[in-house]
C-alpha cells in the first residue's frame, strides 16, 4: 500500500508538471511503462491520465468517454474524481458545450474544501473564468482570475498563479485595462522564462502583441506577434490554435499598415489551420 501511494504521488507530480510544460507525449510515456500493473487503483489512475492526455491532442470522444467511466464509480476516491471532472470540463469546453462544462465545475469545486486543497481551487476558478471568457463575459472572467490569483499566491502554487496572471492580463486586455493587461503580463512573461517553460509563452506574446496594436506600436506588436508563432509552430510541439490566434492578429497588422496582399495571405494561413 505505501509503494503504491507512493507510485501515485509521483505520477500525479509528474502529471502536472507536464501539463504546464504541454508535454502530452511524456505522460503516456509514463503510463504506458505501468500497464500490467495489478492494482486496480492504479489503473484507475492510469486510465484518467491517459484519458486526459486524449483530450489535450484531440482525442477528445475517448478521453471524455474514459472520465464518464471513471465518474460512473460511485467508490470512485475524491481526488481522482476532482481530476476528472476537470478533465471532463476540458473536453465539454473543446466541443463548445459550455453548459455541461460548468455543471462539472460547480460539482467539483466543493471536493477542493473536502480536500483542503487551495491550489486545485485556484485552478477550478481560472477554469471557470476561461470558460466565461470564451462567452464574452470578460467582466465576470476578471473577478475569478483575481481570486484565483489571490488563491495561487497564498498557497504559494507558482504555475496556478503564472497561470492565473495570463489570464488576468488576457481579460483586462478585452476590457480595455491596459496598464492592468500590460503589468500582469509583463509579469507573467517573466515568470514563465525564469521557469523555462517557453511552451507557455506563445499565449504571453499573444496578447502582449495585441496589446501592442491596439496602442499602435506597430513594431513592437510584430515582434511579439512574431515570437508567438514561431513558438506555436515550433516542431517540438505544434500549439494549432495559439498558432492560428498569432496569425490573424498578424493580418490585422498587415492590414492597419495598407498591406492588404499581406494581411490576406496570413488570414488564409489561419483559416487553413
Amino acid at each position: 500500500e505505501a509503494r503504491e501511494a507512493e507510485c501515485l504521488h509521483h505520477l500525479g507530480a509528474l502529471h502536472d508538471l507536464f501539463i504546464e510544460s504541454m508535454e502530452w507525449d511524456r505522460i503516456n510515456a509514463y503510463t504506458c511503462d505501468l500497464q500490467n500493473v495489478a492494482s486496480p487503483r492504479i489503473r484507475s489512475w492510469l486510465s484518467f491520465f491517459q484519458g486526459y492526455a486524449d483530450i489535450r491532442v484531440g482525442a477528445v470522444g475517448r478521453g471524455l468517454a474514459a472520465m464518464d467511466r471513471l465518474l460512473a464509480d460511485p467508490e470512485l476516491e475524491p481526488a481522482l474524481r476532482l481530476r476528472a471532472l476537470h478533465a471532463a470540463h476540458i473536453a465539454y469546453v473543446s466541443l463548445s458545450r459550455y453548459d455541461c462544462a460548468l455543471e462539472l465545475m460547480r460539482e467539483a469545486l466543493p471536493l477542493t474544501r473536502q480536500l483542503g486543497d487551495q491550489a486545485r481551487r485556484s485552478y477550478l476558478l481560472l477554469s471557470i473564468a476561461q470558460l466565461y471568457g470564451d462567452l464574452a463575459d470578460h467582466r465576470r472572467a476578471l473577478r475569478l482570475c483575481r481570486r484565483s490569483l489571490r488563491l495561487a499566491r497564498a498557497a504559494g502554487a507558482i504555475y496556478r498563479e503564472v497561470h492565473a496572471l495570463y489570464e488576468v492580463g488576457n481579460n483586462a486586455l478585452h476590457l480595455g485595462h491596459w496598464e492592468e493587461a500590460a503589468a500582469a503580463l509583463a509579469a507573467a512573461d517573466g515568470a514563465y522564462r525564469g521557469l523555462g517553460m517557453t511552451r507557455r509563452l506563445a499565449m504571453i506574446r499573444w496578447a502582449q502583441g495585441t496589446l501592442a496594436l491596439l496602442r499602435g506600436n506597430y513594431e513592437q506588436s510584430a515582434l511579439a506577434l512574431g515570437e508567438a508563432l514561431a513558438l506555436a509552430e515550433d516542431e517540438r510541439g505544434s500549439n494549432a490554435l495559439a498558432a492560428v490566434d498569432s496569425l490573424a492578429q498578424l493580418g490585422l497588422l498587415a492590414l492597419v499598415q495598407g498591406d492588404e496582399a499581406g494581411a490576406m495571405d496570413r488570414f488564409s494561413r489561419a483559416e487553413s489551420l
